[in-house]
């Protein structure tokens, strides 16, 4: 008998300390507080850059956001294969399918990096998401020709997933057309929302 209670009183602190750890997770962006916008799956490489500023950018559209609207862009996160000498999170309003709307917000995260792989950048001010598309950029500067910065999977690209504009091009372009078709990628471009209360 005694046993029998030791034991449930042991199951019973296991799980009050299992329930406990699952709760202290909450600004990890793995539970219902957050709602994670991505087009890209893990990453496998990066695309070869101009020399200069270049801009690679997800676009997430109305049907994308439609259940967090309201909620607050908090983090973007982007997997970065090489350190570059600079780096910005850029985001964008609605503009066309070609190309992103005015700049709603931008922020030089270069002092955050210190390693590469996936990085994580905590906006100093939240977006507000409306009713209304949003693209995720990350302008990074490259000091030689072909650097790889920015990660991207192995595709096949979803629509949105691989917006670039290079250092020496004056328009927004995708990767697939860039490559004439035959690289099919999305960049490891994501952005952590906390959902409206």
């Amino acid at each position: 008998m005694k046993q029998h209670s030791l034991f449930t009183l042991l199951l019973a602190s296991i799980l009050v300390i299992g329930l406990s750890t699952c709760r202290s997770n909450d600004d990890d962006g793995s539970n219902s507080l957050f709602f994670e916008l991505r087009h890209d799956q893990g990453n496998i490489t990066a695309p070869s850059l101009q020399q200069g500023t270049n801009e690679l950018a997800a676009r997430f559209t109305r049907s994308d956001i439609s259940e967090v609207v309201g909620g607050q862009l908090e983090r973007v996160q982007v997997f970065l294969q090489r350190i570059p000498s600079r780096i910005d999170v850029v985001i964008y309003d609605e503009g066309t399918e070609n190309a992103p709307g005015q700049v709603l917000f931008t922020q030089n995260v270069t002092g955050n990096v210190t390693t590469t792989g996936l990085q994580e950048f905590r906006l100093s001010t939240p977006v507000t998401l409306a009713d209304r598309e949003i693209w995720i950029s990350a302008r990074v500067v490259a000091d030689q020709e072909g650097e790889r910065i920015v990660g991207c999977d192995a595709g096949p690209a979803q629509t949105g997933g691989d917006h670039i504009l290079l250092s020496r091009n004056f328009d927004w372009n995708t990767f697939r057309n860039l490559s004439g078709g035959a690289e099919s990628v999305n960049w490891n471009i994501r952005g952590i929302i906390r959902r409206p209360e």
